[in-house]
């Protein structure tokens, strides 16, 4: 199983039995199904004939072959029946004689796979002269022929038929004639499968009306993805291991490929092999390679059509949602009787299908195959499409893990070759990164790209977008940040030098680039005089700096031997900060390696293991790791209660706990119980007094109580802002208290980020219907484009969006993000507010990608009632 050719993408005929049951991981219960309607069949009954429908890549040809084999594999069904498959497209049929004759060469391959090579000869003989006469269109000698030798082996044919389509298109009137055939009790059976429609199964007069079983195959769901995922995995043994981790551990990243690829079997097999290859990719770059593995395929597919159907297809790929033909007809400036026409035939073809819309009576149309379209999009997509697609990205990887995108940004950077990677992907993500170090990288690298390929192409980089939109470092911290990245993380330290000299420049008296500065020098540069010179001056500007007194000791004694100096150095450090482990582990190491003083050695030793936490403090940092980073709820709650186990007394891991259940798992009885044990373990605990008051006014709607909880963490904490963030959101509908509220927010908007703030006063001018101030106040929180804005405070967002459709403001909030382009950028925002004010149909009108998201957000905001 070690080879990957063992998986086919396109033509699973090419694999060995084994092989292919192996990777059969998608439509087992279906295959199951149909196989069990194949035992009502007696050796003289009715046959009943089925009919496979689905667009292309859903697993039609596989389910054929799958269904084959559990016939010869189950000795009920081969007693009644022997599958004969075909080749995939059966171009020769033109009449019931090239048909029969099919069907003979099919019957004499069987013969030969059954190891019975001389009937097979015999066969062929007698095929090949009836084959030279043309002269019997109906095919009457090769039928009798055919079906005297399935009288001798005494079993009724099952006929395997990919793209039955082509054939009943082939044979033309004569379809009568095979309907009548089929029709004959103890005779053959037929399973046909197809990509396109078939006016014989839905014209009354046509020949096969009504005669067919129909099975529609539907794309895999999101839940099904990892499953199958796995179960190839499973299948490849040693090899598939690291898929099977990176499934574990990387949700969002599988995640996120369904929403971009869809449901689709075959870009399932894409995928895995991707995975296989390279588990330690990014979502851009598997995205990246799935699509020049299907570039082939689509490129033809869009060729082999006629001018004007490809103008259809082009502009309904570009709109990306649904459309209808007048839409279509405003879009190419064609007719709209003939784009109708063109919709029919592509219809037909399979490369379309039918959804509804809202907002009319009339059938919309998309792409059927998803992926196609996302295909298309990247390939031949205006700059407008190709930065929606990014906002959607980044929207999309806000629902997942910061510290996955972090992973993901630095993979990106360390993969740089000169090529300047694809600048798009990388713009992308580095509008999604929540570390300004990184994000200023990304960007860096995004615009050598997009200049490179302006340069490429004749243009400039003015020309694809505005120059200022591209992020670029402006402040010291700024600077540090990314040489903090570029020194530690990707190892680049002559660009970490020249970032931590611009932040020094630009603000010689901020200590941190100097202290990074020192570790560059000492630990990469072997230059442990100028190291000692920039801690000293981070010394100098902040003297109650732990940091570069640690790293000053390590330097004095591991460069310099200078031990004494290192020792005041480090117990400067400790006097500091007495409770920070390292510089008492580098007391240790001084004391006994240079000073051979072991007895304090040991002391120093203890002392930095009593303070790192070693019991229940990594429990509840997994639980807070799964659940906020790696999307795995419950993981997490099994993470907290065992911290909980190991010690009943620690309060953190019961406030998070409760958040878990209030938050993600929408358990609010047993968030209640949670908060309280925290808040009895430790009262004068601020966090879950918050919690507490947040889940009694939103999930309780017992609002005095849960002011006091506020006022209780309040009290606790007055720097705490988050409880007098949620109690100003309580009495902003309160106009009676209006005083109260003026007071809290004196004290709390300056201690807020800015588009926390803008988010508080958006609410604020709701509660007393000032839509314009609320309105220009949310437009300033979502262009902030802080990642904390859908993390910390995506609560706020909903509250804001909540208010603004019980005041009645709802579609006139719409019209203005639409108006200021803030529709575009946080499309499934926008979306999933449509659907809250008008229903859950709205996302209908909506790609399937973009919905995804939407429905999520859907969700959160019909958790919490409407405030009154």
């Amino acid at each position: 199983m070690g080879d990957l050719m063992n998986l086919a993408v396109y033509n699973p005929a090419i694999l060995s039995d084994a092989d292919f049951l192996a990777g059969f991981v998608a439509r087992r219960s279906l295959a199951d199904g149909l196989l069990d309607q194949l035992r009502d069949l007696t050796p003289s009954n009715l046959a009943k004939h089925h009919l496979i429908l689905g667009q292309r890549g859903m697993g039609k040809t596989s389910l054929l072959r799958r269904i084959g084999l559990g016939v010869s594999q189950d000795a009920t069904l081969a007693g009644v029946l022997l599958p004969l498959s075909f080749r995939e497209e059966q171009y020769n049929i033109h009449d019931l004689h090239s048909f029969w004759c099919n069907c003979l060469d099919a019957l004499a391959n069987w013969l030969e796979r059954d190891g019975r090579a001389e009937q097979a000869d015999e066969l062929d003989r007698a095929t090949l002269a009836i084959a030279r006469d043309q002269s019997d269109p109906e095919g009457t000698a090769a039928r009798e022929l055919f079906q005297d030798w399935m009288k001798r082996e005494q079993r009724r044919a099952l006929l395997l038929l990919d793209n039955i389509d082509l054939i009943l298109a082939g044979l033309g009137a004569q379809d009568w004639s095979l309907r009548r055939i089929l029709q004959q009790a103890g005779g053959i059976v037929v399973i046909g499968a197809t990509a396109s429609y078939l006016e014989s199964t839905e014209d009354p007069q046509a020949a096969f009306y009504d005669f067919f079983r129909v099975t529609v195959l539907e794309r895999l769901s999101a839940e099904e993805l990892p499953v199958c995922l796995n179960r190839l995995a499973d299948a490849r043994g040693a090899e598939g291991g690291k898929v099977k981790q990176l499934v574990a551990r990387d949700p969002a990243r599988i995640r996120t490929l369904y929403d971009l690829t869809g449901g689709n079997p075959r870009t399932l097999v894409l995928l895995y092999l991707l995975l296989e290859l390279d588990s330690g990719g990014d979502v851009f770059s598997d995205l990246e390679r799935l699509l020049d593995q299907v570039t082939p395929l689509y490129k033809a597919r869009i060729e082999d059509l006629a001018p004007q159907p490809r103008v259809v297809l082009d502009a309904l790929a570009l709109h990306w949602d649904p459309a209808t033909a007048a839409q279509l007809a405003e879009l190419t400036g064609l007719a709209t009787p003939a784009v109708s026409a063109q919709l029919d035939r592509l219809l037909k073809s399979g490369l379309l299908e039918k959804v509804p819309v809202s907002a009319s009576k009339r059938t919309a149309f998309q792409l059927g195959e998803r992926f196609f379209n996302i295909w298309y999009l990247m390939r031949h997509g205006p700059r407008r499409q190709r930065t929606r697609l990014r906002w959607l990205t980044g929207f999309l990887r806000g629902f997942y893990t910061p510290e996955q995108l972090r992973a993901r940004g630095k993979s990106l950077l360390q993969q740089a070759d000169g090529s300047h990677l694809h600048y798009d992907y990388t713009l992308a993500m580095s509008d999604a990164v929540d570390d300004s170090g990184l994000r200023y990288l990304l960007g860096a690298e995004g615009r050598k790209g997009m200049e490179a390929y302006a340069l490429a192409n004749g243009k400039r980089l003015e020309d694809l977008t505005d120059p200022d939109d591209l992020p670029q470092p402006q402040t010291a911290v700024d600077w540090y940040n990314m040489g903090w990245w570029l020194h530690t993380q990707l190892e680049r330290y002559d660009e970490a030098e020249q970032a931590y000299r611009r932040a020094i420049e630009i603000d010689p008296k901020y200590a941190y680039p100097w202290n990074g500065l020192g570790n560059l020098l000492a630990d990469h540069r072997n230059r442990p005089d100028e190291a000692e010179q920039a801690y000293r001056r981070a010394i100098e500007i902040d003297p109650e700096f732990v940091w570069p007194w640690n790293n000053l000791g390590i330097v004095l004694v591991d460069d310099l031997n200078r031990p004494d100096e290192a020792e005041q150095a480090y117990r400067r450090a400790i006097e500091i900060d007495p409770k920070d482990a390292w510089p008492w582990n580098g007391l240790g190491n001084l004391l006994m390696s240079h000073l051979n003083r072991p007895g304090e050695a040991e002391q120093a030793y203890r002392r930095a293991i009593e303070i790192d936490p070693e019991f229940a403090w990594p429990w509840n940092g997994l639980g807070i790791l799964l659940v906020d980073h790696l999307n795995r709820p419950d993981d997490a709650e099994q993470a907290y209660r065992r911290a909980i186990e190991i010690d009943p007394e620690f309060a953190p891991p019961w406030n998070n706990l409760g958040n878990l259940l209030m938050d993600d798992l929408n358990r609010p009885e047993e968030a209640e119980q949670a908060y309280r044990r925290a808040i009895e373990i430790d009262p004068e605990f601020a966090p879950p007094w918050n919690g507490l008051g947040s889940l009694l006014a939103d999930h309780r709607n017992r609002p005095d109580e849960a002011e006091q909880a506020y006022r209780r963490a309040i009290e606790i904490d007055p720097g705490y802002t988050a409880p007098m963030v949620n109690l100003a959101f309580l009495l902003a509908t309160q106009p009676a208290r209006q005083a109260e509220l003026d007071a809290l927010l004196s004290d709390l908007l300056p201690q807020l980020p800015p588009y926390a703030a803008a988010l508080l006063s958006a609410y604020l001018a709701l509660a007393q219907d000032n839509f314009g101030a609320a309105a220009a106040q949310f437009g300033a929180a979502l262009d902030s484009e802080d990642p904390a804005l859908f993390s910390t405070h995506q609560d706020d967002v909903l509250r804001v969006l909540r208010l603004a459709a019980a005041r009645g403001y709802g579609d006139r909030l719409l019209t203005w993000l639409d108006d200021h382009g803030l529709g575009d950028r946080y499309w499934p925002l926008r979306a999933a507010f449509d659907a809250y004010l008008h229903g859950e149909d709205r996302l209908l009108d909506v790609n399937p990608e973009v919905r995804t998201a939407a429905k999520r957000l859907l969700a959160w905001l019909n958790r919490v009632p409407a405030p009154r």
